[in-house]
């Protein structure tokens, strides 16, 4: 065979190739699969923060001029209405005290009964007066007491997300506190399916000390060296806020902190975020959580 034979034939081979590679890479580029959309694709996110009296009261003023101001009916309303409150909650971080935060992934159904059970515990647990973009108390008739203290404020935030969020932080710290807050607003309006703050109480005379706050929310864990709210008299035995510095009862200073939290619920590794399996329907619960939010099954006394 001559040179230039040889050169045609083999030229007629990689042309011959190449015809095939692309037919085929476009009959795959046709035919290929789509992917399965995930079942878990919702996302459910709670962050919970106990801001002590140094601040509480110029956020509440702050969460009362955002409520009144922006309309939340619609997605880019309640995008601003959650930005608003993120840069609220981080400009007064030093006024933290307690904080909670917990996640949730689940199909869009699920996903929905999870958003609107923990909406409705969020609002009730502060009952007599609570602020959220759902309800608006009329103030309630009080006079701040002084076995009240100078009073906390409980501002939570629960947003639904229709694309998962950042991964939340590890506990415990104002720095993870403050990645949680940027972690909970979605990239866009239309990813912001569902959003509920609440915060109480909501307006001055009504105070909340740490020992109420401690009864009512349980789940929120003491941030750096905040001491237990609840402390008994030596004297009197009479129960109080430990922000009072006296008993309220016979005035002694001599009070006494309940035992130290457990060492486990002290580590660097304890987070609120953390979930347990429920027992009877195996679905992720929060630890801190005393039943199941699906099946309603109690997971402690």
């Amino acid at each position: 065979m001559s040179a230039g034979a040889l050169f045609r034939l083999v030229l007629f081979v990689i042309l011959a190739a190449l015809i095939l590679f692309f037919a085929v890479r476009y009959w795959l580029s046709q035919h290929k699969s789509e992917p399965e959309p995930s079942p878990y694709d919702f996302e459910v996110r709670r962050v919970s923060v106990g801001l002590d009296w140094s601040v509480r009261p110029a956020v509440q003023a702050a969460l009362e001029q955002a409520a009144s101001e922006i309309d939340a009916s619609t997605e880019h309303g309640r995008l601003y209405v959650l930005q608003r409150v993120r840069d609220v909650l981080r400009a007064h971080l030093q006024g933290v005290r307690y904080a909670a935060f917990v996640t949730r992934r689940a199909a869009p159904e699920p996903a929905q009964e999870i958003f609107d059970s923990t909406a409705a515990s969020l609002n009730a647990r502060y009952d007599q007066n609570t602020i959220s973009n759902q309800r608006r108390n009329a103030p309630p008739d009080v006079t701040a007491r002084s076995e009240e203290g100078e009073g906390f404020v409980v501002v939570s935030v629960l947003v639904a997300a229709s694309s998962a969020l950042p991964t939340l932080p590890s506990w415990p710290s104002r720095e993870s506190i403050d990645g949680a807050l940027i972690t909970i607003v979605p990239p866009s309006a239309s990813a912001l399916v569902g959003l509920e703050v609440v915060w109480s109480p909501s307006i001055d005379q009504d105070r909340l000390s740490s020992a109420e706050l401690e009864s009512l929310y349980p789940e929120l864990v003491r941030v750096g060296t905040t001491p237990p709210g609840r402390v008994v008299c030596r004297h009197c035995r009479c129960v109080s806020a430990q922000e009072l510095g006296e008993c309220p009862s016979c005035g002694s200073k001599d009070r006494v902190a309940p035992p130290p939290m457990a060492p486990s619920a002290q580590s660097q590794t304890v987070t609120s975020a953390q979930t347990i399996p429920c027992p009877r329907c195996r679905t992720p619960v929060a630890h801190y959580e005393v039943q199941c939010q699906h099946c309603a099954t109690r997971l402690r006394a």
